[in-house]
């Protein structure tokens, strides 16, 4: 399968260089108000709502102008709703070709591609964009793929500092529109179907608005950054019986395991509601937005809360706390103790040690975490008092 993937690379390599033949590259010449922006960002859940921000700051900037977003089809779901996108474009490897055909008939002026991804930046300049934006990372480009760094000299790039809060850096991408925003407030919305089915299902589970409402998910996505069940089972425990919270658990279809786990080492899995693979996008959406504190891992549910303005806690484990994860007063990120450097960054997810990683991870204790709570409580409760 490796082989394949990079025979089939080397392929996608050579068209690009046919393409540039074909369409010319002009690097220095930018149409500042395009009429259609293309923005590619092929990454997971979490990264396309750090990506808002730069669809927020088109619209804002150039409201004539159609925005189009190419990502699977988990984030146009992400993003359904969002005032900020005109189009959708769900992307599939296998039909590339197809993808490229239509692109190509839209006329596309302008492309700004959201990480460093060869499969990305491939796509736009097959389609023929008379200019393309991708990223540079500074001080490593080690772990981009060759064929990525050899497309670069046709294509525009800027910086992106490791190390860095990366939604911020992303809104260097429209600099060469001479768009230059710091804003990174995140942008999402749900439906009013998704709003009543989540209200159905907290009423099924007994839970109200006035309620202190805690949202945790058990799974991240990827092993590398989970945190022991046990211990979330810990913290559930001591939320309900310090503080009478009612649990809303929340996960995939795939995280039934995970779950189990979860409530056979909870005290009180009776208080929880279980919502572990009955959520759709919207509703998990709208489901997060009742709630008065959200607990994972790093992963996608935890940039949805943000987005919302729902209090967070996130369980860093191997991740750079400083270049994503959620940031404000209402926001708080536990990092191992002791750590020389997080072995995952946002840019570079693939050129780590895993065993030291999970380490990282499984560093944080239970009375961190709920340190970290009882930190972020008296915030949290003036909030609801205010409401």
């Amino acid at each position: 399968m490796k082989y394949f993937v990079q025979v089939q690379n080397s392929f996608l390599f050579f068209c690009a260089l046919v393409s540039v033949l074909r369409y010319g590259r002009r690097i220095d010449v930018v149409t500042t108000s395009p009429k259609k922006i293309l923005v590619i960002q092929l990454s997971k859940l979490g990264d396309m709502v750090c990506i808002t921000p730069l669809l927020h700051a088109i619209r804002e900037n150039l409201p004539e102008t159609k925005i189009f977003v190419l990502g699977d089809a988990i984030n146009r779901d992400v993003l359904n709703g969002n005032s900020d996108v005109d189009e959708y474009i769900i992307f599939n490897r296998k039909n590339l070709f197809s993808i490229v055909r239509k692109l190509q008939k839209e006329n596309i002026e302008y492309a700004c591609i959201r990480g460093i991804g060869f499969v990305g930046l491939v796509t736009a300049l097959l389609s023929g964009i008379p200019t393309v934006v991708t990223g540079r990372v500074l001080p490593l480009m080690n772990y981009a793929t060759r064929t990525y760094r050899w497309l670069l000299p046709f294509v525009r790039t800027v910086s992106f500092v490791q190390g860095e809060y990366m939604p911020r850096q992303f809104l260097k991408l429209l600099e060469p529109l001479h768009i230059k925003v710091t804003d990174t407030t995140k942008h999402l919305s749900f439906s009013n179907e998704g709003e009543r089915i989540a209200g159905l299902l907290f009423g099924e589970g007994k839970v109200h608005n006035t309620d202190f409402i805690v949202g945790i998910t058990v799974s991240a996505g990827n092993k590398v950054k989970e945190w022991p069940s046990e211990r979330f089972a810990e913290v559930a425990d001591y939320l309900i019986e310090k503080y009478q919270a009612h649990i809303v658990l929340f996960g995939g279809l795939g995280d039934t395991q995970k779950t189990k786990e979860f409530l056979t080492h909870m005290k009180q899995s009776d208080k929880v509601l279980n919502l572990q693979g009955r959520c759709n996008i919207d509703v998990l959406k709208a489901s997060i937005a009742k709630l008065s504190l959200f607990i994972s891992a790093d992963t996608g549910p935890v940039y949805i809360a943000e987005a919302f303005g729902v209090p967070t806690i996130d369980i860093t484990g191997p991740i750079d706390e400083k270049e994503q994860p959620p940031i404000g007063e209402k926001n708080i990120v536990v990092v191992p103790p002791s750590r020389e450097k997080p072995e995952l960054f946002v840019l570079n997810a693939r050129g780590y040690n895993f065993k030291e990683a999970r380490r990282q991870a499984e560093s944080i204790t239970v009375a961190m975490v709920i340190e970290a709570f009882e930190g972020l409580y008296p915030k949290i409760k003036k909030e609801t008092t205010t409401l």
